[in-house]
């Protein structure tokens, strides 16, 4: 089983990291009790990300910074056993959404002088919501005047250096997500175990199934190693619009495998928002000659940012593109990046604009460049995943190594 760390190994700093939380609270609390409460809160977040996702970043930052500030807090440490030993974690009933926490954490930016020490608790506010406006200003003017923002640095910065080890395990089964704010699993999932009915059904927890479409083939098959796939060759699936799916304005991800019978086509589909007209959003293809095709599409100009690397058939690859709009202002930056068998992919083009949000429907192996002429994608397409968020290098090498998809992999 594939497990990774996430940062250095733990030793006493984190104690030396508690302690600084007594003095500026004094006031109001002793400064065991405040550090306790800060991990307490912590703990609840992380474990409820952690469910999700067990490889969730927000979920091992959170548990860290628990095991930072109290390192011998019980719920902190059971947590973290849990996930090493890949067992169930602990379900944890948050309050009010982690609203209590949230006004705790910010009386304690309140009772504190320290700038350090302030900036970390904004960070861990952020952290629990994302959407949080006090501490995205804070850390945002923070970030302009030139400090490093990042988790990790703002600890350091307290002495916390070396952190808790805490190793995820990058296989451990999805748990469905919740949509909404915040949310950080799949808003689509699609394994194709069965298309009883013509549907695959999604097993991210959003609805957004996937159901068959014209009179080609598309039937699910052995692939091999006990696993099961989609077969598609002239027919197609879709997944109907939906508000958690409008993402060509913003940071989304996604991720397939496929076996292509053949690259010599002009152009195959494997996962587009995509139609005639200006009912375009986003998509990943194959090009003639089987490069990688990750495309945005701005006011009828379609932007493109493909692959050096060309797909040979009759081969597994597991292909991911992460999409970062906000490198679409900085040229300095490649917004969308394509990611073949858990590495990043050599690429050229740039994406220069935002597409408008469409109501077009997202299509499993397919995709129409106009009216009248369709690119039907020809071979197996597996364990389809679409994120709303930009999902980093270590996550998708993780979806590359995650079983049972892992043993199609080319490299092995």
């Amino acid at each position: 089983m594939s497990r990774w760390r996430l940062l250095a190994s733990y030793c006493v700093a984190g104690i030396g990291i508690a302690m600084l939380w007594q003095g500026p609270v004094s006031a109001a609390a002793q400064g065991p009790s405040t550090a306790t409460k800060l991990a307490d809160g912590a703990v609840a977040v992380a474990a409820s990300l952690l469910n999700q996702d067990a490889a969730d970043e927000r979920g091992t930052n959170l548990l860290k910074f628990a095991l930072t500030v109290s390192p011998g807090h019980p719920d902190a440490l059971l947590l973290q056993a849990k996930l090493e030993r890949r067992q169930e974690l602990p379900k944890t009933e948050l309050a009010d959404q982690g609203k209590g926490y949230l006004d705790y954490v910010r009386s304690v930016i309140r009772k504190t002088n320290s700038a350090p020490r302030q900036l970390l608790l904004w960070k861990v506010i952020e952290l629990v919501d994302p959407q949080d406006d006090e501490a995205l200003m804070a850390l945002t003017k923070a970030k302009n005047s030139g400090t490093d923002v990042r988790f990790g640095s703002l600890l350091a910065a307290l002495g916390g250096e070396a952190l808790p080890v805490i190793e995820v395990n990058a296989d451990a089964e999805a748990k469905p997500a919740v949509t909404g704010k915040g949310q950080t699993g799949p808003v689509a999932s699609l394994e194709f175990s069965d298309l009883q009915g013509g549907v695959a059904r999604d097993s991210s927890g959003a609805g957004n199934d996937a159901v068959l479409q014209e009179s080609g083939e598309a039937y699910v098959t052995d692939a091999g190693n006990g696993n099961r796939a989609l077969r598609l060759n002239g027919g197609f699936l879709s997944i109907k619009s939906a508000e958690s799916l409008l993402l060509g304005r913003r940071p989304h991800t996604l991720a397939l495998w496929c076996k292509p019978d053949t690259v010599d086509a002009p152009g195959q589909g494997l996962l587009t928002k995509w139609r005639d007209g200006n009912d375009k959003e986003y998509g990943i293809m194959l090009t003639d000659g089987g490069r990688v095709a990750a495309c945005i599409e701005k006011e009828g100009s379609k932007d493109r940012v493909t692959s050096v690397l060309t797909l040979t058939p009759g081969k597994w690859y597991h292909i991911a593109v992460a999409f970062d709009p906000k490198g679409v202002q900085d040229k300095t930056q490649q917004p969308l990046r394509i990611y073949i068998n858990g590495k990043e992919a050599e690429t050229e083009g740039h994406i220069t604009g935002l597409p408008d949000d469409s109501d077009t429907e997202i299509q499993i192996g397919h995709f129409y460049s106009t009216a009248y002429t369709k690119y039907y994608f020809r071979g197996l397409i597996d364990d389809v995943r679409i994120y709303p968020r930009t999902l980093g290098p270590k996550e998708v090498r993780s979806l590359w190594e995650k079983p049972p998809a892992r043993e199609m992999r080319t490299d092995k």
